[in-house]
């Protein structure tokens, strides 16, 4: 009787340890919350193709370039000049929704391209880096900046025309 007691506690404490380890070791993917912010938020209102390409991934390299935005803090004009990421190439799962464009995987032609860079983190904020661009049309280029659950503070767009 006292030996099944003994167990039991055991077992409880093993999985209080267990649902506690999950908790706290569970990274938040910025990245995949700035583009979900883009696509149900910012994507509706700036363009009015349905079709979009991407891969499903962040980049796995870092901007070459990353364009002045206006209006946006000197230190966030900064953030990727400096930026060390250790995980490139992240996975990015999308939320299904009514309000999110169609995502394509294959290339093809006269579609926007959406390319989706890691996240930065700067004093407890987090910048995702997303480049939508048409071959000999435009680049647009945002950054948005999270806060530390993940919420959408601000965001800056800048483009350019190819």
């Amino acid at each position: 009787m006292k030996n099944n007691k003994h167990i039991r506690k055991i077992k409880l404490f093993t999985i209080c340890l267990f649902i506690l380890g999950y908790t706290f070791g569970q990274n938040k993917n910025y990245s995949e919350l700035g583009l979900n912010y883009f696509l149900t938020n910012i994507y509706p209102k700036d363009f009015t193709e349905s079709k979009l390409e991407f891969s499903g991934f962040t980049e796995s390299k870092m901007p070459e370039f990353v364009p002045y935005f206006k209006d946006a803090d000197s230190i966030v004009n900064q953030v990727f000049k400096n930026a060390k990421i250790s995980e490139l190439g992240i996975a990015i799962e999308l939320k299904e929704s009514k309000n999110i464009p169609k995502i394509k995987k294959r290339r093809g032609k006269n579609k926007l391209k959406l390319y989706v860079y890691p996240q930065v983190s700067l004093n407890e904020k987090h910048y995702v880096y997303l480049v939508v661009y048409k071959a000999y049309h435009f680049v647009e280029h945002y950054l948005i900046e999270l806060n530390e659950s993940g919420k959408s503070i601000n965001y800056w767009n800048a483009n350019e025309i190819i």
